[in-house]
């Protein structure tokens, strides 16, 4: 069931998705996210939720939309989220600062040459922003590696973006003991703010793309966790191999170091089936390109002399240290 409005020369469309699901969707366009293209999502079940004044139904939650506010109810909570942005310039100048222009800091990665940059692209065209209201001494928890130093959410803001080795597997979905979640469909670079600026508030700062969101209800955070994983799908059970150590060779060590490392992990009688090496496996330092090779020269880490190429093989030597490796139990990642 599909439900729109109109507010401030935008539409607003409400979905019932599922069970204790509904999705609110506002924008001028109502533009698809990545989210949706690329079948991230579950789409909506057929058949669900129930007609009420001003909104739809789905068994435990109920959303209605009224003046620029969704309000959204439980059997536990009765919350409010403001559409209406009139302090815009203010929300955009706040998480500016908090967030350093939603820019990380430059820094040095180990064993690269020079600071890495992340881009010069302008994400504040056409700022925007979403307000939870009404919270009462709720602890919230989520957004993946956005939050790395703190259980509770609560008391600060956060930067969901994707970031190499600060915030690799940002999360866009909060949920509290109270009872409910949210989750922002949004790909684009945003912040959260959770109860820093307000401690009865979270506000959702969104430098581009629509306002677009999901809503979950549960009685616990497993179920709602059960209704998160329902629409993004549900974790893989990892093989075997995957359950003991991952380990991570450093950065200079060569075939015969790998080789060390594990026979004496076979011998100490360690739980590992999984190798990875650093970049210094490759030809050249930090190789971007899609050429990659062996770092393979007269005095390479990883050579393979010429007599000992097989066309059999893909023209690689079958007695390299990948097939030792292999013949050892291991999985080897680059």
């Amino acid at each position: 069931m599909i439900k729109e409005f109109t507010f401030g020369g935008k539409k607003v469309r409400l979905t019932a998705y599922a069970d204790r699901i509904v999705r609110v969707h506002a924008g001028e366009t109502l533009t698809e996210s990545l989210f949706d293209r690329y079948n991230l999502l579950r789409k909506p079940d057929e058949n669900v939720g129930a007609d009420i004044e001003n909104g739809i139904a789905v068994d435990g939650l109920s959303v209605t939309f009224a003046d620029g506010v969704v309000t959204f109810k439980t059997d536990r909570v009765t919350r409010t989220v403001d559409l209406a942005t009139p302090e815009t310039e203010a929300i955009k100048e706040y998480f500016n600062t908090e967030l350093g222009g939603m820019r990380p800091s430059p820094k040095q990665i180990i064993g690269e040459d020079a600071k890495r940059s992340y881009g010069t692209v302008d994400f504040q065209k056409n700022p925007k922003y979403f307000t939870v209201r009404g919270i009462e001494d709720e602890r919230f928890y989520g957004l993946g590696a956005a939050n790395t130093d703190r259980l509770v959410l609560n008391g600060k803001t956060y930067l969901q973006r994707v970031v190499y080795q600060s915030n690799e597997m940002p999360v866009p979905f909060v949920m509290t003991k109270a009872g409910y979640g949210i989750l922002c469909n949004s790909t684009w670079w945003h912040g959260v703010d959770v109860c820093a600026k307000n401690a009865d508030e979270i506000v959702w700062y969104l430098p581009d793309g629509d306002v677009d969101f999901f809503l979950f209800a549960g009685d616990s955070l497993s179920d709602l966790l059960e209704r998160f994983t329902y629409i993004t799908g549900r974790p893989a059970l990892l093989p075997k191999w995957a359950h003991g150590l991952a380990f991570l060779d450093q950065y200079t060590a060569d075939q015969y170091e790998v080789m060390r490392n594990a026979a004496e992990f076979r011998k100490q009688g360690l739980p590992c089936d999984s190798i990875s090496l650093e970049p210094g496996w490759m030809e050249k330092r930090y190789d971007f390109s899609v050429n990659k090779k062996w770092s393979n020269g007269p005095r390479g880490k990883f050579l393979i002399e010429e007599w000992a190429r097989s066309k059999e093989y893909g023209n690689v030597n079958p007695n390299f240290f990948t097939a030792a490796l292999e013949r050892y139990g291991f999985k080897l990642h680059l």
